[in-house]
């Protein structure tokens, strides 16, 4: 049994799950923004820059493990939620589109900014 909250009719997991993927995108992109000052030598000593590369690449991770456990709960409830309204077959065209664009924004920050179209 979910717990919804009465203004807008939202389950509380839903709202702390969605705060989570929240604080992983902004912790991602600030360690992005780490990774790059590394390349960039801005870091200082060697040492220091293999070992901060090292903890960005673990944190990321981190990161895209806890993406994927969140992405595969939220495709288990649109499932339970078909199947308990007995609408099988529809496709929730805006999640899908949001999703979709969330992955290409993360593919153009991350790897190639120019290869992958608006």
């Amino acid at each position: 049994m979910q717990v919804k909250d009465p203004k807008d009719g939202t389950s509380r997991l839903a709202a702390a799950i969605a705060a989570v993927e929240g604080q992983l995108l902004e912790m991602k992109e600030d360690l992005e923004e780490l990774h790059h000052q590394v390349r960039m030598g801005k870091l200082g000593r060697l040492k220091d820059a293999q070992k901060t590369t090292a903890e960005i690449r673990q944190w990321l991770k981190i990161a895209l493990e806890t993406e994927v456990r969140l992405e595969q709960r939220r495709a288990k409830e649109n499932a339970r939620s078909v199947r308990d309204n007995g609408s099988v077959g529809d496709i929730d065209l805006d999640a899908a589109r949001t999703s979709i664009g969330c992955r290409l924004d993360r593919l153009r920050r991350t790897r190639c900014p120019g290869c992958i179209p608006e």
